[in-house]
């Protein structure tokens, strides 16, 4: 059974990494804008090996977004 969790990040966001034990790490992503009435809060926990790997591959899609998809309909 699979887990997906949609959070929608507007804002400027804080990062805090806590070693859990040498294979487990955890991941929190906190927007900070003073404004935002319910902000985006989440956490990653796992493999610091998998997170990276997939954290990095995101950062790679976004940063090159125009070679890699089409514009919205």
């Amino acid at each position: 059974m699979s887990q997906r969790t949609t959070h929608i990040i507007t804002s400027e966001c804080e990062i805090f990494v806590q070693r859990i034990t040498k294979d487990c790490v955890r991941c929190r992503v906190v927007e900070t804008d003073p404004e935002l009435v319910n902000p985006t809060d989440f956490e990653i926990e796992g493999d610091p090996a998998h997170i990276s790997e997939a954290l990095s591959a995101i950062c790679a899609v976004i940063n090159n977004i125009e070679k890699f998809l089409q514009e919205p309909s």
